[in-house]
C-alpha cells in the first residue's frame, strides 16, 4: 500500500509542477517571453579571425599560463588566446585589429615579457 501511495505522489506532483510558473518573475532579470531557442545567436565565423603568434617570456607554471590566456583575452577585439607552456609562445586569435603593443602591453601588465614573433 505504501508504495503505490508513493507512486500516485510523485506522479501527482510531477503533474502539479508542470504548470508552475515562478511568481515574481519580471522581464528585467529574464529572457522575458522568449525562450532560450528563440534568443537570437551571434556567430563568428572562424575562418575570418586573424591570427599573431607571440613569444611570452616568464611563465614557469599552467597559472602563469592562466594569468597570460585571461590578459591577452580581456584585450577588445580578442576572439581567442593559446598559450603554450612549454613552447613559451601564444597564438592570439583576433575579431577585431588589434595593435601588437596592446597585446604586448596586456602581457607586460601581469610580468611576463612579451614579443612579437
Amino acid at each position: 500500500a505504501a508504495m503505490s501511495l508513493s507512486s500516485v505522489c510523485v506522479v501527482t506532483n510531477a503533474l502539479r509542477l508542470r504548470g508552475w510558473k515562478p511568481r515574481f518573475s519580471t522581464p528585467e532579470n529574464s529572457a522575458g517571453s522568449q525562450t532560450v531557442a528563440e534568443l537570437p545567436i551571434i556567430e563568428i565565423d572562424k575562418e575570418d579571425l586573424v591570427e599573431k603568434n607571440m613569444k611570452i617570456g616568464g611563465m614557469t607554471c599552467q597559472k602563469c599560463v592562466k594569468h597570460v590566456k585571461n590578459a591577452l583575452e580581456g584585450v577588445a577585439g580578442v576572439e581567442e588566446a593559446i598559450v603554450d607552456l612549454d613552447s613559451g609562445t601564444a597564438v592570439v586569435k583576433l575579431s577585431a585589429d588589434v595593435a601588437d603593443d596592446a597585446l604586448i602591453a596586456a602581457v607586460v601588465e601581469e610580468d611576463y615579457e612579451a614579443a612579437m614573433a
